[in-house]
């Protein structure tokens, strides 16, 4: 995925910021897939599913995104 430089930007700025790591995905992925059409954006949010998912996986020791 490439990254154009705005949003780079809201990056550095929301880093600056006390939030913790997940919530500042949160809240890029959603404003990046609201600026996007709706097969992008269904595209993002399945991404952004993944990642959560792949969290459950490492503390539980399984393999959700298996089939997928």
């Amino acid at each position: 995925m490439t990254f154009v430089p705005w949003n780079n930007m809201i990056l550095i700025f929301l880093n600056c910021l006390t939030i913790n790591k997940q919530t500042l995905w949160n809240i890029y992925f959603h404003k990046l897939a609201a600026s996007l059409n709706g097969s992008n954006s269904r595209m993002i949010y399945t991404m952004q599913r993944v990642r959560e998912t792949d969290k459950l996986s490492d503390q539980r020791g399984l393999d959700y995104n298996h089939g997928t």
